[in-house]
């Protein structure tokens, strides 16, 4: 494939402390130290050079003439329990900062700046608009009795906790090792990971990594304001109430 053709197809990697980035998928892995996992998932690195992923994924990821079925899913298939919980917790975490967006009192201002910067008027639209868009979403995955919207990773990367493709219109989440062992809510939780994931969708959020951790989130939110509130680790914190 051409230099050409790769650029066409975004297929780049972003390395950071959290995990890599290869192409139109955002992978979401490790937050502590420092690693370079590099994405080996088949079907994210065939989808990311074919430009599947910025299609509407149904059955099976299609490819112009090309078709890879989904891999099976089997954590999901036999946990439905727990994202139903998941999708639960996150909408009532979602309501909870609408509301606080719409009091808009000297308290949310304040956790507001925390997180994204300056509680100005038209940032305060970005992330009530977020919100809504979010929540939009959460009732349409949690009204699919089959959860269908979420796969298990083929990542061997046992530090990844989710990724997905920001153009896919289907919004299906992959989920990996991390998520399935974290806490119900909380830092770093399976609520908050599916607020994470939820945002990088190019019509809910479009966020993108520009910073991984509660300590690069909020320095983000000190120092370069305009990356925090496109950083999808700084709306995470945010809906968490993280400290």
């Amino acid at each position: 494939m051409s230099v050409a053709a790769l650029k066409n197809a975004a297929a780049f990697v972003h390395v950071g402390n959290r995990g890599v980035h290869i192409g139109p998928g955002v992978l979401r892995g490790p937050r502590a130290a420092p690693s370079v996992d590099l994405f080996r998932s088949s079907i994210g690195a065939i989808g990311a050079l074919l430009g599947a992923a910025s299609r509407g994924l149904g059955p099976a990821f299609k490819t112009g003439d090309i078709e890879l079925p989904t891999p099976p899913s089997p954590w999901v298939a036999a946990h439905h329990a727990a994202l139903k919980q998941a999708l639960g917790d996150e909408r009532a975490l979602l309501l909870e900062k609408k509301a606080e967006l719409a009091r808009w009192d000297v308290l949310a201002k304040a956790n507001f700046a925390r997180f994204f910067g300056p509680p100005t008027e038209p940032r305060r639209a970005i992330i009530q608009a977020r919100v809504e868009h979010e929540l939009a979403l959460n009732k349409e995955l949690t009204d699919d009795p089959t959860f269908s919207h979420f796969r298990d990773s083929t990542n061997p990367d046992s530090n990844l906790f989710a990724y997905v493709h920001p153009g896919d219109q289907r919004h299906t989440i992959f989920l990996g090792d991390m998520f399935k062992k974290a806490a119900s809510i909380g830092k770093d939780s399976k609520a908050g990971t599916l607020a994470h994931e939820m945002s990088h969708f190019n019509d809910i959020g479009a966020t993108g990594d520009k910073g991984y951790g509660i300590e690069n989130a909020l320095r983000l939110a000190k120092t370069r304001p305009e990356d925090a509130i496109t950083n999808a680790d700084n709306f995470e914190y945010y809906i968490e109430n993280a400290k």
